[in-house]
């Protein structure tokens, strides 16, 4: 009994010992990355509520508020560079999968929107990394409320660019550049614009050319011209 006893003993402080330094190693092998963010509908960007968040493994880590919201913390593998991902979850909605790769960098934080596309609609589920320096709410707020700015602008453009081939459009006092693929809105000191390698003036555009015969339009800077137009 005496040396049954014993060996009890050994083998109860053998497990705990080997215990501790599985769960040593575990956390010698894993980093903690926190996560925040806000879960919207891609069409309407209104917030989607009870979202849920997996991580790589397939563990439920988080879940997202009634205003969409989410905050939480994953483990990932530590190596000379991060790499991890996590997917996003909700009935009637197609799942988003978010992998990132954040090379050796030292910030541990991802703070993101989540756009998920209904499964009746065509798919334009998105996903923005804001910050990889804050978790705070206020960051998605203000980025989702710009990305609903740009997206009223990008409707009342449509509205007024129907019935005509005009590029140069004002909206809310604004001027764009429209084509029918982007737009861009104008800065104060944006005044000249190549077509086809040579400069006019922004002002002149709807009398230079048709809104259907432009193949590109990028911002170009430079000491002529602000922007580039190809109609080949």
């Amino acid at each position: 009994m005496k040396y049954r006893n014993y060996f009890i003993k050994v083998y109860l402080i053998s497990t705990v010992l080997w215990s501790n330094f599985c769960l040593s190693q575990s956390k010698l092998n894993h980093i903690t990355i926190s996560l925040s963010g806000v879960v919207v509908d891609a069409k309407t960007l209104n917030p989607i509520p009870n979202a849920i968040i997996f991580d790589e493994f397939d563990k439920r880590v988080a879940e997202s508020d009634k205003n969409g919201f989410f905050e939480t913390k994953i483990n990932v593998i530590n190596s000379e560079e991060i790499y991890f991902e996590f997917y996003v979850t909700k009935s009637r909605y197609n799942i988003i999968h978010q992998r990132e790769h954040w090379g050796k960098s030292k910030d541990l934080k991802g703070n993101y929107i989540i756009a998920l596309s209904n499964k009746n609609e065509p798919d334009n589920s998105f996903s923005n990394l804001l910050s990889t320096k804050s978790l705070k709410h206020r960051i998605a707020i203000n980025s989702l409320n710009k990305l609903r700015q740009e997206k009223n602008i990008a409707i009342n453009l449509l509205k007024l660019m129907t019935g005509n081939k005009n590029i140069l459009i004002e909206f809310n006092g604004d001027k764009f550049l429209v084509t029918n693929f982007n737009h861009f809105q104008l800065k104060k000191s944006d005044k000249i614009i190549f077509i086809n390698d040579k400069p006019y003036s922004i002002e002149e555009v709807n009398n230079l050319i048709n809104r259907d015969n432009i193949k590109n339009l990028t911002r170009f800077e430079n000491p002529i011209a602000q922007f580039y137009l190809t109609t080949y």
